[in-house]
């Protein structure tokens, strides 16, 4: 997998628990949802990502 194609991922992986989050608060929650995305899954995606490259 190229870094371009792990960034699409990650890219998809935000834009989704946005579209998640946004639907359970009923309106959309724009960049709230995507910081949310970042503090709370970002370090296991990336994690995830190495140890499948390992």
């Amino acid at each position: 997998m190229t870094i371009e194609q792990l960034i699409q991922l990650e890219i998809d992986e935000m834009n989704r628990h946005k579209w998640l989050e946004s639907e359970k608060a009923g309106r959309d929650l724009g960049d709230e949802a995507l910081l949310d995305w970042i503090e709370k899954h970002e370090d296991k995606f990336i994690k995830e990502r190495q140890l499948a490259h390992a």
